[in-house]
């Protein structure tokens, strides 16, 4: 169970990764303000599609590989903390999100979308190496 919790809180954060880094790393146009979480704000308004995307693929994948049976639940726990990060936002402001069913809509076509189908992916990969015996670091190679 503690290890499961783990995974889900690691999946969130390469989520949120995935999402803050690549604006951050191609130069930040302009920083929006917001009522909980500006960093967050500035970096979806500022949004690379492309290398978001992409970004979310390779950490979906990463995870997939780690933990093959739990490989939908990752996948959604990925884009989890956008909509709960727009709730609280919500809560504490309540004009901050006018058109909040669009943004859930987006977060789920950019990032949940690819995290489910990198996780996929990720599960099906280490399944078929785990069955070829290239499997965990230590074990022995049948190549």
């Amino acid at each position: 169970m503690k290890r499961t919790a783990e995974e889900f809180f690691v999946a969130g954060v390469l989520g949120l990764s995935s999402v803050i880094l690549p604006p951050y790393w191609l130069g930040i146009e302009r920083a929006y303000p917001s009522p909980l979480f500006p960093i967050l704000r500035t970096a979806i308004e500022n949004m690379e599609p492309l290398s978001t995307v992409c970004l979310v693929l390779v950490f979906a994948i990463a995870l997939g590989l780690l933990d093959p049976r739990k490989w939908s639940l990752l996948g959604v726990a990925m884009a989890a903390p956008f909509p709960a990060a727009s709730f609280l936002e919500m809560v504490a402001s309540p004009t901050s999100h006018n058109l909040w069913p669009f943004e859930f809509i987006i977060y789920g076509v950019v990032i949940g979308i690819p995290a489910i189908l990198g996780t996929a992916l990720g599960s099906f990969l280490g399944k078929t190496f785990r069955k070829r015996g290239i499997g965990e670091i230590g074990e022995p190679s049948n190549l």
